[in-house]
């Protein structure tokens, strides 16, 4: 089934390599997520729109970006930037390493070449937190969060609060933030969808951003066994019990 566990590459806004916005949109325009969904997950799950699945108010319908080669190409041809090498981090597990090399390979059709670094989890943690020494030189970074029942548990770890934190594309935005103020207090459920759509719009525009999938979501039992699976999707292995479902 649809999980509500997302995905995406972030981009580190304040890396002096992404200066030029015309960089970060040569990136956006170059990544075919479809390619990333057929070759990692066996076209099992769908290129996601933002951080808030399908079903969920404030799902948008698209990105702004569409997938676009020659749209790159110009981009750093007009931005005068040749030979730019980034490193992407990541896990050691196997669908992230492969998505890496994915990402490796249409970037490197636009010029652009990336050095894959695979990190253990206890490693992976570090690289953003403002107590460790890399969170302001990260070039990119494949990253998931598992997600909530609520589009705001998704969209609260960007907010400027979260910089060295969670934030690692730094995205740093006083509209983003005060659009989510203004969504947890709004009782009206079309006009909530609309900030959150907004505020994934500020996401994408930033650059800072390329939205990857909600990953799919199975749970098998067996009879006799009566599973816990809480509403984020995570199994809570200790209170399974014996019984039916």
């Amino acid at each position: 089934m649809n999980g509500n566990r997302f995905l995406w590459l972030s981009i580190n806004l304040i890396n002096p390599k992404f200066k030029d916005e015309r960089v970060r949109r040569a990136i956006q325009y170059a990544l075919d997520v479809s390619q990333i969904m057929d070759g990692s997950y066996s076209g099992l799950a769908a290129p996601a729109t933002g951080v808030v699945p399908p079903g969920m108010i404030g799902h948008r319908d698209a990105i702004l970006y569409a997938p676009d080669a020659e749209k790159a190409q110009a981009l750093l041809e007009e931005a005068g930037v040749s030979d730019l090498t980034l490193e992407l981090a990541a896990m050691n597990d196997k669908t992230s390493q492969l998505t890496c090399q994915i990402v490796q390979a249409l970037l490197g059709a636009i010029g652009i070449a990336v050095e894959i670094k695979a990190v253990d989890e206890g490693v992976y943690w570090t690289l953003g937190d403002k107590n460790g020494e890399t969170w302001k030189t990260l070039d990119m970074v494949l990253m998931g969060f598992a997600g909530g029942v609520d589009p705001s548990e998704n969209l609260t770890w960007f907010r400027p609060a979260q910089i060295g934190i969670y934030n690692w594309s730094q995205f740093d935005s006083s509209e983003f933030d005060a659009l989510y103020q203004q969504g947890t207090n709004e009782p009206d459920t079309e006009k909530r969808g609309a900030i959150y759509k907004k505020m994934q719009d500020l996401m994408e525009e930033s650059g800072g951003f390329v939205f990857l999938t909600h990953e799919t979501f199975a749970a098998v039992t067996r009879g006799g066994l009566k599973p816990c699976i809480l509403a984020d999707g995570y199994l809570d292995v200790p209170r399974f019990a014996k019984g039916s479902i």
